[in-house]
């Protein structure tokens, strides 16, 4: 490249700075800014990068076994970008703490789709204006654009312009080394995008040798068996192979909000003043592909001019033949990306795949984004046909106002999230201000949920307090994770068991708190709730310089006793509603009880010695138009009962009590609701709850 080539690719690298400045602002170069990493997608990110910045380094180096320990992986499943992960573990030394790169990264992102998006137009031009003007365009590309603050490896669309950008340019002989640092830069930031990246290229390359002829087939073959070898060390260093295929697989191919909507590029869902989105409620947002006003209102200028001009249509058809697997490579995409349930308008078409199938195509299971690829290639097209169609002046007349148009009509979406980057003040670690979360995080080696979840509910908490005492933690989200119901069934047993890690701090759910309880070594170990949240400590009570907790914190003082024939009511202050028995599927409760509101509900009460029957008081919604309520009782994983209720009031169900579930000490409720309804729909007034059952009393006998 020529000097003067370098100081033209100062403009749109000027622009793709003004961009970010714009859209985002300053505030996120600050690396010690984490306010808005805190919560969602970007604390995933975020605290999977600290997790493994101050984990030892391991082989392979993606490795992050601190961040989920028995349910650990590798940082590619958390998306904290490992290229710049693996670089800055290097100087973890000597880098503050907290330290952030995810805004840098987002700049880079910026300044990347501009330079080439300036390359990529330039191989259609040799206008240096056009291509500036080119290059704006695809900077203010809207799913770019979204994905932010969402997702910040997502938004580093630059690859797929770099892919594009080999394909088209002429003369390269560096194509194949560039080539193989693209796949393998591509695999250390995400793997949708590699995938993209795989799928240009081999399609690309697939051309050279059967279209173009410009390689043979030993040129092709062995350009294969490198970019192989390279994709294969780079997989295996950066802890792709750590889990099973098995385990990468959702199963979720072709779910709702994951593929793509047929009307995704003419849809702005928001980000435009001017166009209204779909009425219709469904939109996958994985397959936001919305083109920007400024892109759509050049489309009727094409139309118009390409009924004068056919020359540029064999133009067209000419430049297709010689990229007919590239086409294919597209095409491929974009069926990928629509899947098996196909959305248009308000209209639902879905057809059987294989579960084979499902099953592969699951590890890419938010399958909308695949269609990225072909969104630039339209974008390109059309930019194509304006500076074909169109003398050089009015081309550039018409691109420039296009990106006036792009620029103005993408602030509805991008200055609404913009404030997000300016919020201060965010504290992760608010809820931990008593003087017991200090003492435990220097008693104690390792902070464990119970139960473990691939994302639970509040999980963020935890893993901020794990980091700040810098403990490995299983309270994490990670895009695909391994063991989850064995490690639950191994973590369970040491509950019921007693036999508890000593060196671990256990954060229990409610309706394992009783189980707990029960089997709980009254004189060393401490089960207490502290800040919301139920803490069990091992030893804590035999440490002679651990702070004293007040009993009135202790889970024993606050789970409500019960005698034998007893009746526990479920109505409002009643013993019934401690969260210790109610677990989830449950609505608030009311004077007489509290109704079902979910599909499942959960209930667990302790057994009361020389009880032989647990007896249930139950309401049933019925009406004429819903008879009876059927359902299903589950009580410590065994199916106790299974009926259907067809009285509204006063349903007592007597249910067995074996002995063999004297020694576990507790019952575990679980009712499976089997055709639950609304009462607005079966003509019992404005409720547009979905309940089932009201639970009224439970009484032991």
């Amino acid at each position: 490249m020529q000097k003067n080539e370098w100081l033209w690719l100062c403009i749109p690298i000027t622009l793709g700075v003004s961009a970010f400045l714009l859209v985002v602002g300053p505030h996120i170069l600050n690396p010690n800014n984490i306010d808005w990493l805190v919560v969602g997608d970007p604390a995933i990110h975020y605290l999977s990068w600290v997790f493994y910045r101050f984990s030892p380094w391991s082989f392979p180096i993606g490795l992050n076994p601190n961040f989920g320990l028995e349910i650990s992986s590798s940082i590619v499943f958390t998306d904290p970008i490992p290229i710049f992960a693996f670089i800055f573990k290097l100087f973890t030394s000597v880098l503050p703490d907290p330290f952030q790169y995810f805004g840098l990264w987002v700049l880079l992102c910026f300044v990347l789709q501009g330079v080439f998006g300036y390359l990529l137009i330039s191989t259609l031009t040799s206008s240096k204006w056009l291509c500036i003007a080119g290059a704006g365009l695809f900077i203010f590309s809207p799913p770019m654009l979204a994905r932010v603050q969402m997702q910040t490896a997502l938004q580093s669309h630059f690859a797929i312009l770099a892919a594009l950008y080999l394909i088209f340019s002429s003369k390269n002989k560096f194509a194949k080394l560039q080539w193989i640092t693209l796949l393998g830069a591509a695999l250390l930031i995400n793997i949708y995008l590699f995938m993209m990246v795989f799928a240009l290229w081999l399609g690309n390359l697939s051309d050279q040798v059967w279209i173009t002829h410009l390689k043979s087939k030993w040129e092709a073959i062995k350009e294969l068996m490198i970019c192989f070898l390279v994709v294969v060390f780079i997989s295996w260093q950066a802890g792709y192979f750590a889990l099973p295929i098995s385990s990468a697989s959702t199963g979720e191919y072709g779910g709702d909000v994951l593929n793509l909507y047929l009307l995704a590029i003419f849809d702005p869902r928001g980000w435009s003043y001017f166009l209204k989105g779909s009425p219709y409620n469904y939109y996958p947002a994985n397959g936001f592909s919305y083109l920007g006003l400024g892109i759509i209102c050049l489309i009727p200028l094409i139309c118009a001019m390409l009924l004068k001009k056919k020359a540029v249509i064999k133009k067209i058809s000419a430049l297709f033949r010689a990229h007919l697997f590239l086409c294919s490579a597209l095409l491929a995409l974009s069926l990928f990306a629509i899947t098996n349930s196909i959305h248009i308008g308000s209209h639902i078409y879905s057809f059987y795949l294989p579960q084979e199938f499902i099953q592969v195509a699951s590890s890419l299971r938010a399958s909308g984004r695949m269609f990225w690829p072909v969104f630039y290639c339209i974008i390109l097209l059309i930019i194509y046909l304006i500076i074909r169609l169109y003398p050089k002046k009015v081309a550039l007349g018409l691109l420039s106002a296009a990106l006036v148009i792009q620029v103005c009509d993408t602030s509805a979406g991008y200055l609404r999230r913009k404030p997000v980057f300016t919020a201060g003040n965010m504290n992760p670690l608010s809820q931990f201000s008593n003087a017991f979360w200090g003492e435990a995080g220097r008693k104690y080696k390792k902070i464990i949920h119970i139960p473990t979840y691939n994302r639970s509910d509040g999980w963020e908490p935890f893993a901020h307090y794990a980091l700040s005492q810098r403990l490995p933690t299983n309270s994490v989200f990670a895009g695909r994770s391994k063991n989850l119901d064995a490690e639950n069934k191994r973590l369970e047993s040491k509950l019921i068991t007693g036999n508890l890690d000593k060196d671990t701090l256990y954060f229990i759910s409610n309706d394992l708190a009783i189980p707990a309880l029960l089997h709980l070594n009254t004189h060393t170990d401490l089960l207490m709730s502290l800040d919301g949240f139920n803490i069990l400590a091992p030893g804590w009570l035999a440490c002679s310089d651990c702070q004293t907790i007040p009993q009135k914190d202790y889970i024993q003082s606050l789970v409500p006793t019960i005698g034998l024939n007893e009746a526990i009511g479920f109505g409002r202050d009643a013993k019934g509603t401690s969260p210790y028995f109610l677990q989830s599927g449950w609505a608030f409760p009311e004077n007489w009880g509290v109704w079902s509101t979910d599909l499942n509900a959960g209930l667990i009460l302790p057994i009361v010695p020389k009880a032989n029957n647990l007896i249930l008081n139950l309401r049933a919604l019925v009406s004429p138009k819903n008879p009876s309520q059927k359902l299903e009782i589950w009580i410590n994983g065994q199916l106790a009962r299974s009926l259907a209720l067809q009285q509204g009031d006063n349903n007592q169900v007597d249910l067995p009590i074996p002995k063999e579930w004297l020694d576990l000490g507790y019952l575990a409720i679980t009712f499976v609701f089997k055709n639950p309804a609304r009462p607005k729909d079966i003509g019992l007034g404005d409720d547009e709850r979905l309940l089932a059952i009201g639970l009224v009393s439970a009484t032991q006998r």
